[in-house]
């Protein structure tokens, strides 16, 4: 009996790291597909400024959490807006982050 306690022990220690590591994972995956979700958003939010004639950047900023909000940049193109971002997950510290980027595509009538 003692001896199946030992082995059920060691056998706990040895597929923790593997269960915390997985967790870590799902946790850094979540972070990225919302900065996503956030980037999308914050394209939408620019094409409608630039329809409106306001200030993209400010907009883009604004639909953004403040952690990647500082990372943005806007690239105002004849007939689209190119936003990028960098996602950096906290858990594993991805090095240099995760680029993001969204484009919308402006209307012909905007352009001219």
């Amino acid at each position: 009996m003692n001896r199946e306690r030992g082995q059920a022990l060691i056998e706990a220690v040895a597929v923790f790291p593997v269960c915390l590591a997985c967790a870590v994972a799902l946790v850094d995956c979540g972070i990225v597909v919302r900065d996503r979700m956030a980037i999308a958003q914050a394209a939408s939010r620019a094409g409608a400024a630039h329809v409106a004639g306001s200030d993209v950047e400010r907009a883009a900023r604004g639909a953004l959490p403040s952690r990647v909000a500082r990372t943005l940049e806007v690239h105002d193109r004849d007939d689209a807006l190119d936003l990028t971002i960098t996602s950096r997950p906290t858990l594993l510290g991805v090095a240099g982050g995760i680029q993001l980027t969204s484009r919308i595509e402006l209307p012909a009538e905007v352009i001219a």
